[in-house]
């Protein structure tokens, strides 16, 4: 009788319990899409269960932490809890390496610095910047996993700046290079160096590379990389005939393709009409994706251009919050 009745009792705290839950996941659902604020699930293993009846601590092992990113928490005892939690292997390494960035509702700008790693000091003055950046590490550059350690700790969202031939044969995009004429197995192998040079990063965007982007099966050959590896990608449109995110919208692997180079021409004046010009489009549509290099003119015109934007409803985002702003826009237009 005793069993019964605790058995009674038990199956009764477990509806209340997963009652709760279920609620706390519909306003979850409901807050983020409210404020896009989401809610966090975690396991605390430290918690005190000491004060409670001994027959639902048989059962009940871990609290379920849930919080609402607003410096709200509340602690559920719920049985089986591994199984309401994600585990970091399915989350994708471009949202788990990803620069959180609340949607304020205004026009986004991602400013993407290429070719960085090789002049340290000019790689560094970026951390200096507010941002978020998005910082294009090459992968033959120089201390990298301190380098890049350092970008993530100034708040910067990381690329691999992946080599890839150009058109131009005098043209050298450097050290373990995409090429065209590559036999698979070899292509694989740099591609598989390039991308362990250094960690923390959301994706990757191409360096140089015009005619290898212009070959639908090496960018096939990319992206089903990319693909299992949780990746984004970056398409720096160094050719109007790029195969490059035209694959990567084939296979459903995140991506988004660079609008204004900002300094190819390195003066103050042009830089600043192409940081226009990046203005103009995201009043537009929403956001522009500007792609500039490590050029001391053009920190001097970012540091200046910065203060600027909270004025022009336009904040800085990193890459990864381009894409998302675009897959949430695209998921609302197919409703």
């Amino acid at each position: 009788m005793i069993k019964k009745r605790a058995q009674s009792v038990l199956t009764k705290i477990l509806i209340v319990v997963y009652g709760v839950v279920t609620v706390l996941a519909v306003v979850g659902v409901v807050t983020v899409l409210l404020d896009e604020t989401p809610l966090v699930l975690k396991k605390n293993n430290q918690s005190d269960v000491s004060s409670r009846p001994q027959s639902i601590d048989d059962i009940i092992k871990d609290t379920l932490i849930i919080e609402d990113g607003a410096d709200h928490s509340i602690a559920i005892d719920l049985p089986d809890i591994d199984r309401f939690i994600p585990s970091e292997a399915t989350i994708p390494a471009w949202q788990k390496y990803a620069v959180h960035t609340p949607n304020n509702g205004v026009n986004m700008i991602a400013v993407v610095i290429d070719d960085l790693g090789l002049t340290e000091h000019l790689t560094a003055a970026f951390n200096d910047i507010k941002g978020p950046l998005t910082l294009a590490f090459l992968p033959y550059g120089r201390n990298l996993p301190q380098q890049t350690s350092q970008a993530t700790e100034a708040g910067h969202e990381l690329l691999v700046h992946l080599p890839m031939q150009p058109q131009n044969k005098y043209a050298d995009p450097g050290y373990n290079a995409l090429l065209d004429e590559l036999p698979l197995d070899e292509y694989n192998r740099r591609l598989t160096w390039n991308l362990s040079r250094f960690d923390g990063f959301v994706g990757v965007n191409n360096h140089m590379g015009s005619l290898l982007t212009e070959n639908p099966a090496r960018m096939v050959a990319l992206m089903s990389v990319l693909q299992e590896r949780g990746f984004l990608f970056l398409d720096s449109l160094t050719s109007a005939e790029s195969a490059g995110y035209k694959a990567a919208k084939s296979m459903h692997i995140p991506y988004a393709a660079r609008d204004i180079f900002l300094d190819n021409e390195r003066t103050l004046a042009a830089i600043n009409a192409q940081l226009m010009q990046a203005e103009k489009l995201a009043e537009q549509r929403g956001f522009a994706i500007a792609i500039g290099h490590p050029h001391q003119v053009t920190i001097d015109a970012l540091k200046a251009w910065e203060k600027t934007l909270p004025s022009k409803n336009i904040q800085l985002a990193p890459i990864s919050a381009i894409i998302l702003k675009r897959q949430k826009e695209q998921a609302l237009d197919l409703k």
